[in-house]
């Protein structure tokens, strides 16, 4: 039996995890029949074995925060599919985000969650993405960066606004221009507005993290106050 974990009220733990090695390491058995029929439609071998993983992993950590077994994991899911703790449980708040074999978990007793994780890689149209999402602020900014800093401050904007999104529960209803991060290498993580407002931003904490080499990801919380911390899962 794995010992417990906990989290204070006043923490964001982030954990992470190498999905190939989970795959080795961790048993399936715990998956819900409806995971392992998501994890079927999937076309490539690759992608299967990952989403699987990932469901174990996701079920190993929470039963560890929560004191019972994975398989006593019951999950529930908003309106537009954001997935949480169901009953009681839901209490402690947590969202998984996962980019090729890599896969990051937020959790919190006391703050909604939102996670995202993205491997850096080359893109061909990065400004082109970036005027048709950013907001016209962040565009500006973006675009007045030396070359050489684009690509890291687009993929720190990316996550960061998709983790503020996460977090929200809302999809693709929550317009990624409607409100601004901060990107820049010399500059925290901050929401620095919503709707043009920055005292509505300023209910909200962002962390941006560099989870592993070649990977860049981000939590948002809608809290202020809390500490983030790094929690090693084995």
């Amino acid at each position: 039996m794995n010992e417990p974990l906990s989290c204070p009220a006043d923490e964001v733990h982030w954990l992470l995890c190498q999905l190939d090695e989970a795959a080795r390491a961790l048993p399936i058995d715990a998956l819900s029949s409806d995971e392992l029929e998501r994890a079927a439609r999937l076309q490539r071998a690759l992608d299967r074995q990952r989403f699987v993983a990932a469901r174990a992993w996701l079920r190993h950590v929470l039963g560890r925060y929560l004191a019972v077994a994975p398989r006593a994991v019951v999950f529930a899911q908003g309106q537009f599919g954001k997935p949480s703790l169901a009953g009681a449980r839901g209490a402690l708040q947590f969202n998984l985000s996962h980019s090729g074999g890599v896969a990051l978990l937020a959790l919190s007793p006391a703050a909604v969650l939102g996670a995202d994780i993205e491997a850096v890689l080359p893109i061909d149209d990065c400004a082109a993405i970036a005027r048709r999402h950013f907001a016209p602020a962040e565009w500006q900014r973006w675009s007045s960066l030396q070359p050489a800093q684009q690509l890291a401050a687009f993929y720190a904007c990316w996550t960061r606004k998709e983790a503020y999104v996460k977090a929200l529960g809302g999809g693709l209803s929550v317009p990624l221009d409607d409100f601004e991060v901060t990107f820049e290498p010399d500059r925290p993580a901050v929401l620095l507005s919503v709707g043009g407002s920055a005292q509505q931003a300023r209910a909200w904490t962002l962390w941006g993290l560099q989870p592993t080499p070649g990977h860049v990801a981000a939590v948002a919380a809608h809290a202020d106050g809390l500490k983030v911390r790094h929690v090693d899962w084995h």
